[in-house]
């Protein structure tokens, strides 16, 4: 069995969000990464790799939206179709018997 390192773990609670409850960073050991610079926050990077998440999950809410929009135009135009053809064929009809009466 290997002998794991142990790893620092950062949890964040109570974010200001209405999507994110909890944030939890594991940092990475001493040994792995390089040195960080003298003006390095693990807080600005933390809300950096938040707002990029954000962004992925508002473009994929934006996709979901459109296209639950085209399904409705969809459903919509077919509703519309179905429905035109149905009083032509109605009227087709009435025509029809109308000519066979005289």
């Amino acid at each position: 069995m290997k002998d794991r390192q142990s790893k620092k773990v950062v949890i964040i609670h109570d974010i200001d969000s209405q999507s994110i409850e909890k944030a939890i960073l594991i940092l990475r050991s001493n040994g792995t990464a390089t040195p960080a610079p003298a003006n390095y926050h693990i807080v600005s990077e933390a809300e950096r790799i938040i707002r990029a998440y954000s962004k992925t999950v508002e473009k994929a809410d934006s996709a979901n939206k459109e296209k639950s929009h085209t399904a409705r135009r969809l459903a919509l135009g077919a509703g519309i179709f179905l429905s035109v053809f149905s009083i032509g064929y109605y009227l087709i009809r009435c025509a029809q018997m109308l000519l066979e009466k005289f």
